[in-house]
């Protein structure tokens, strides 16, 4: 099994700024289950590629400011601003 780190963490939300929609959804188990923000949960690993695909294909930019990682053994939560910025050019933090 894999141990979970913070440097791991990060590496998942560098895929998400990257628009890695494949990189990110791989950092999850085949039954993984998402949420981003107040969205519905989202189980499974393309599910969670598509969701974020289309999350991405809105934007222009995006970066991920850190409050707080908690890591307990398989399970990780991150707390984060998340800066993006639409492609008429209006930036949302």
């Amino acid at each position: 099994t894999m141990t979970i780190t913070e440097e791991y963490v990060r590496s998942i939300f560098a895929r998400a700024d990257a628009f890695d929609a494949d990189g990110f959804a791989e950092a999850f188990a085949e039954d993984g289950v998402f949420r981003f923000g107040t969205n519905p949960v989202v189980t499974g690993r393309e599910a969670i590629r598509q969701a974020n695909a289309n999350f991405f294909g809105s934007l222009s930019r995006m970066h991920h400011v850190f409050e707080h990682i908690w890591i307990e053994g398989d399970t990780s939560i991150a707390e984060a601003v998340a800066h993006y910025t639409r492609p008429d050019g209006y930036e949302v933090a």
